[in-house]
């Protein structure tokens, strides 16, 4: 009965363990994907009822996020930071990274702290929502 236990509870940390690299994956693609201005790969890993809450208070959806990426917002990502947890197919990365913001005004460098929730839809981890602030180093 020990035995059964133990092999249980290996497999569901093994399960978790590949759950949460899986999902560590998904991030740095993501971010990957944005700093390219990929809009097309960025439909298929954006759920399509994101919510998108940025550093200043404001909220947007897929559609905007898409838009902004297209016009060159995010140049570079740089991952500081990252706590994965995920159960089943939902999956939660509280985290930090440097960010290279495209900007009219010219580029700047922002540090950001960011809790994010994907949802696995079909196989794919998809971005349900986002929530970041502004940080210093």
């Amino acid at each position: 009965m020990r035995t059964q236990l133990l092999t249980v509870c290996l497999a569901m940390f093994a399960l978790t363990a590949f759950g949460q690299k899986e999902l560590l994956d998904a991030e740095k693609y993501r971010f990957e994907v944005m700093a390219k201005k990929d809009t097309k790969t960025l439909e298929t890993i954006l759920a399509d009822d994101l919510m998108y809450t940025h550093s200043h208070g404001g909220v947007d959806g897929k559609a905007k996020i898409i838009e902004s990426v297209a016009a060159g917002t995010y140049k570079n990502v740089e991952i500081l930071e990252q706590n994965p947890i995920s159960w089943g197919n939902t999956g939660v990365i509280s985290g930090k990274a440097r960010f290279l913001i495209g900007d009219p005004k010219g580029d700047r460098t922002i540090i950001l702290k960011y809790t994010d929730v994907y949802r696995k839809e079909k196989g794919t981890w998809k971005l349900a929502a986002w929530q970041s602030l502004l940080v210093t180093e």
